[in-house]
């Protein structure tokens, strides 16, 4: 989900379309028959000859949703709904946060976009994960939260080791040197230093 390309109908994307269906229905929910025909419809974009998405695939995503911690999802008959809840787990607003960060080159905007990003990562509304996904980045030291408009957040490292080896693996493909050398720490991914001009620094690897 946190490839940032738009481009490509990879997996990634298809579980995301699938989850911002999932939270466009809101209460009313939506069954596994028009997710099919949604995800094909917006997969017409990328000008394929023939889309490969059915029930079966929709029914692998659900399943994952409604078997986390604190499931994102209810099953009413054939109808799919939004879980009755309106704060996320702290360790999953960790995890998705720096991902978020990551595609930044270890920082973010939460402007209106990534915000949607947010909001479809945790199946919530964004006016509604606001208030706890902000305390968390204040009160969690491996953030810093820079009030802004709009507000910006800063991953500072973390001893979390997938947390550490998800924000090197995206920082890899998203931020580089001219010479083409990763800019990530020998650790915890990245810690920019804000120079003069706005010019943002990255510790070398």
């Amino acid at each position: 989900m946190w490839d940032g390309d738009v481009t490509t109908a990879s997996p990634s994307w298809s579980y995301r379309e699938v989850l911002r269906q999932i939270l466009a229905a809101g209460s009313s929910g939506i069954d596994a028959d028009e997710i099919v025909l949604r995800v094909v419809s917006a997969a017409e974009r990328f000008d394929a000859v023939k889309v490969s998405f059915s029930r079966s695939s929709v029914s692998g995503v659900t399943i994952w949703l409604a078997s986390q911690a604190l499931p994102l999802i209810q099953k009413k008959r054939q109808r799919i709904f939004l879980h009755n809840s309106s704060v996320p787990l702290a360790d999953s607003m960790r995890l998705h946060v720096a991902a978020l960060c990551a595609l930044g080159g270890g920082e973010a905007t939460l402007d209106d976009e990534n915000r949607q990003l947010l909001a479809e990562s945790f199946l919530i509304r964004a006016d509604e994960w606001v208030g706890p996904v902000t305390d968390l980045i204040r009160d969690h030291g491996e953030f810093l939260f820079i009030p802004a408009v709009p507000n910006r957040v800063i991953f500072k490292g973390s001893e979390d080791p997938f947390i550490a080896w998800m924000v090197k693996s995206a920082g890899r493909n998203s931020m580089s040197t001219s010479d083409g050398k990763p800019n990530l720490n020998d650790q915890n991914g990245f810690v920019p230093n804000i120079t003069r001009g706005g010019r943002r620094e990255l510790a070398d690897y």
